[in-house]
């Protein structure tokens, strides 16, 4: 029997609140997307590595205070940042073509355990220089 957290998607658990810890996976297309996010109340902080034409690319996302904020191993000094649009599939970030997007309703696998938040874990970097899109 599946754990009660696997019977809703993903974008409907994130809405539930509380502090969890997750390990996820999102396979779309021949991208494949596995990773840990963090979740404290509405805010979300995601580590993921995106294996893509035989390279990885390890990416980091912050979601908080209506925003999300991306940046990669690529361009570490470099992010982007998004406007989270409330949408009825669970919110997703809408990024610039070739960057990697956010939605919650798309990940396949994932399971969680509570975690005590770190407030740290959900601070902006001051190392990346975001770039409205």
């Amino acid at each position: 029997d599946k754990p009660a957290s696997k019977k809703m998607a993903f974008s409907e658990f994130i809405k539930q609140g509380g502090a969890y810890k997750c390990a996820v996976t999102q396979t779309v297309a021949t991208m494949t997307t596995a990773g840990t996010v963090y979740l404290d109340n509405g805010k979300v902080k995601a580590e993921f590595a995106v294996s893509v034409a035989g390279q990885t690319i390890s990416t980091s996302m912050i979601i908080r205070d209506g925003y999300s904020y991306t940046w990669t191993s690529n361009t570490p000094t470099k992010g982007f940042k998004t406007k989270i649009v409330k949408g009825g599939q669970g919110d997703s970030t809408t990024g610039a073509k070739g960057t990697i997007t956010w939605d919650g309703s798309q990940i396949g696998d994932y399971s969680c355990e509570e975690w005590v938040a770190e407030a740290s874990m959900f601070e902006i970097p001051k190392t990346v220089t975001f770039t409205a899109q």
